[in-house]
């Protein structure tokens, strides 16, 4: 898979080409993975995009859970009969939840989705969409007090669709650090920058970088569970900025100085 990962890094960031299609990086479980998983994984059958006119929702994606698909650990934590299901994922067994689907389900998923790469040779027919894990590793609750107040100090909460502290599905508070599409080309010929900070932030090097580390910190932290339960699942869920992070070294100074990226990456 090295040199069929390579190539699809080439195709979702190609400097030659403007690029109109949309990319989503997406793990196919091999066997071992996951009879791994099975016992607390859920998988759905019959999954589709429905069009829903609305500003707020978009698109909805609706799919059918049959107990027979419910793994052994999560049949006392979840009731398909019911429209919405609380699980604590403390009290599951191994404390974690994954949701999968099958690959041969994926293409009916939406008219325009397309799948790219090769399937494994040992692969289970089984695509991963989402793992939860728990893990209190990190459980000093004022540092993370900490944390959430210095991101609203120094950053805006991101929204989407006019609706505050609504992103994409998800609702409160958003903050985003690194860098982020424009959706323009500025005048040094970059069409992605910064999130934007506060204008009260007087040291914005400083901050921006503080910001970073906490973030690249907690996220060390947050891969550390999932990894021991499917190893190197970042290689490919983070394919885009894997990618992104090795075609940043040839940007020119100028446009290095300008993304403050001296203190994220080494510029070589």
């Amino acid at each position: 898979m090295k040199s069929q990962r390579k190539s699809i890094e080439n195709l979702v960031l190609n400097f030659d080409h403007g690029q109109n299609e949309l990319f989503h990086p997406f793990h196919i479980l091999s066997k071992s993975e996951y009879n791994n998983i099975k016992k607390n994984n859920i998988v759905l059958d019959n999954m589709r995009v429905i069009s829903k006119p609305s500003h707020q929702y978009g698109s909805l994606t609706v799919f059918n859970i049959k107990k027979e698909n419910i793994g052994a650990h999560l049949r006392k934590h979840f009731c398909p009969c019911r429209q919405e299901n609380v699980i604590d994922i403390s009290q599951v067994k191994k404390r974690f939840l994954t949701f999968t689907m099958r690959t041969s389900d994926f293409v009916h998923a939406g008219s325009d989705i397309k799948i790219f790469g090769a399937i494994p040779i040992d692969s289970s027919g089984m695509i991963l969409l989402l793992i939860v894990t728990y893990d209190n590793t990190f459980s000093d609750q004022e540092k993370i007090n900490q944390y959430i107040n210095l991101f609203r100090k120094r950053k805006y909460s991101i929204g989407s669709g006019g609706i505050k502290n609504y992103h994409h599905g998800t609702i409160g508070e958003s903050y985003g650090v690194g860098l982020v599409a424009k959706y323009s080309i500025d005048e040094i010929g970059l069409s992605f920058g910064e999130y934007s900070e506060k204008d009260n932030s007087k040291e914005s090097e400083t901050s921006s970088s503080q910001l970073y580390a906490i973030m690249d910190h907690l996220m060390k932290l947050a891969l550390k569970k999932p990894l021991e339960i499917i190893p190197n699942l970042d290689k490919n869920i983070m394919i885009v900025g894997n990618s992104v992070s090795k075609r940043i070294r040839f940007l020119t100074e100028k446009k290095a100085n300008k993304l403050k990226l001296r203190w994220k990456i080494k510029i070589n």
